[in-house]
């Protein structure tokens, strides 16, 4: 029975449509140490803009009292190794 409702969901999930109506896409993802200081999170989007790259989807974590925080961007897996070069071109300390 949790098997078939496993399989069920997997199914479902799967006829889950992509971005914009498009097949489901796998992304690759970059993850930005983010320092706790205002306007870092536009120079973050301003700097992926500025290197021609676009962002496909985005989270965020920051724990509570911490002094930086996390942002996870998706890419294209195509645009990976450039947005990995032109973020720590920019400064950004990426996390591994």
């Amino acid at each position: 029975m949790l098997a078939q409702t496993i399989a069920d969901g997997q199914t479902g999930h799967a006829r889950l449509p992509g971005k914009h109506g498009a097949p489901p896409t796998a992304y690759a993802s970059v993850i930005v140490v983010l320092p706790d200081r205002p306007r870092q999170l536009a120079q973050l989007f301003a700097d992926v803009g500025d290197a021609g790259i676009n962002l496909e989807d985005l989270r965020i974590e920051h724990a509570v009292g911490a002094q930086v925080g996390l942002a996870e961007l998706m890419v294209l897996p195509a645009a990976l190794e450039p947005l990995q070069e032109a973020l720590t071109a920019a400064g950004w300390r990426l996390h591994s």
